[in-house]
């Protein structure tokens, strides 16, 4: 969703409530974290169900930074599913999940659960977000979050289902699990003004279920100014059974830093852009698949004609419209923040609200914050 779809925002607060002291939201925190399932009543008339603050740990069992992802279903939000990610895709018990600082819904290719959503925005698209939204806290945008109630939930074709990374399909599955690699041809917009590329896999070898194994693909670059394409180089990537290898057009080979191009692991393949972007780099616009989405012909007669630029043709990192709207912002410092917008998730004739309101864990008796959890606020408006 890009900010003109958004719906108008909310009228602002005071400015002074707006910037709430620090201690008080760092006291909510801890409070969410202690208590988990706490509820807090809205003042809407009763039209809205009680709210609650909920806290899921995402971090990955004996890792120090890999977080998972958690499934979550908002009827009984404190307590996570014990569900595989290949269960969740074929449950619909679900409603979100969460890893880390990204969101998903059960619906569209996430899951079965027929989830779409809408995000209020009344934050991320303000024109001065980015110097606002480091100074807010979770006690201060709970006004905000009260004042949605049922009256705010718009037409259904404002609501968006989740969609496959721009460049999920890559392979095509068959009975068996048998995964055949396609010829498609993806535009690629590339982090921190470096321009645009045009990639394909051509081939995976000694591939699983868990991982492609070694994975060959072909790419040339183009500068911002849309002029012609570089020669095309070759490249081979060994993707891990866990965690993942990035790779930089620049050097044409595996990369540490924050500037790669695309990102592998398992079976997907990511760009840097969306809520796949690291601290310090200028996020990209994302993919898009030429082939189909343009009838482009070969890689090699994929001309700069097939380049848009503007970011409108691209699809952003991350799970649909969390991918494109996420619940987090950089700060100064590149400290990861919340946003404090409020989304509504549609199920059938049901809607909820839910704000993430922190991303790291904090009690009275160990005021330390421990990354990898998320801390979010949720009720039943209809």
């Amino acid at each position: 969703m890009r900010p003109s779809d958004t719906a108008p925002a909310v009228a602002r607060p005071a400015l002074a409530r707006r910037r709430a002291a620090l201690v008080g939201g760092a006291a909510l925190l801890a409070l969410a974290a202690a208590c988990g399932d706490d509820d807090f009543v809205a003042p809407d008339g009763g039209a809205t169900a009680a709210a609650r603050v909920d806290t899921v740990d995402t971090r990955l069992p004996g890792s120090a930074s890999a977080t998972r992802w958690m499934y979550v279903s908002l009827a009984t939000p404190s307590t996570p599913l014990a569900l595989t990610d290949e269960q969740a895709r074929a449950s619909a018990a679900w409603d979100v999940a969460f890893s880390g600082f990204s969101t998903k819904v059960n619906g569209g290719s996430a899951g079965p659960g027929g989830i779409t959503v809408h995000c209020l925005c009344q934050n991320s698209s303000l024109a001065n977000a980015t110097t606002l939204i480091p100074g807010l806290t979770a006690a201060g945008e709970l006004a905000d979050f009260d004042a949605v109630t049922a009256a705010r939930i718009p037409a259904d074709s404002a609501f968006r289902a989740d969609t496959l990374p721009a460049i999920g399909d890559w392979f095509q599955a068959a009975a068996g699990g048998a995964r055949t690699v396609q010829p498609f041809t993806y535009i690629v917009h590339r982090p921190s003004g470096a321009g645009f590329a045009k990639v394909q896999v051509t081939a995976v070898q000694n591939a699983s279920g868990a991982t492609p194994g070694r994975v060959t693909f072909q790419y040339a670059t183009m500068p911002t100014s849309r002029g012609v394409f570089s020669a095309t180089q070759t490249a081979t990537v060994d993707v891990p059974a866990s965690g993942r290898v990035a790779f930089s057009f620049g050097t044409n080979a595996p990369t540490t830093g924050g500037d790669w191009d695309l990102a592998f692991q398992g079976w997907r393949i990511s760009t840097n852009s969306g809520s796949s972007t690291p601290a310090g780099t200028t996020a990209g616009w994302g993919a898009y698949n030429a082939t189909t989405t343009l009838s482009a012909p070969a890689f090699d007669a994929v001309t700069q004609s097939f380049v848009s630029p503007t970011i409108n043709a691209f699809r952003a990192d991350g799970h649909g419209l969390f991918g494109v709207r996420p619940t987090w912002l950089y700060a100064p410092g590149r400290v990861a923040v919340p946003t404090y917008d409020v989304y509504l998730l549609k199920r059938g004739t049901q809607v909820h609200k839910l704000q993430v309101i922190g991303y790291s864990r904090q009690t009275a008796s160990d005021p330390q914050p421990v990354p990898g959890y998320v801390i979010f606020r949720s009720a039943r408006l209809r």
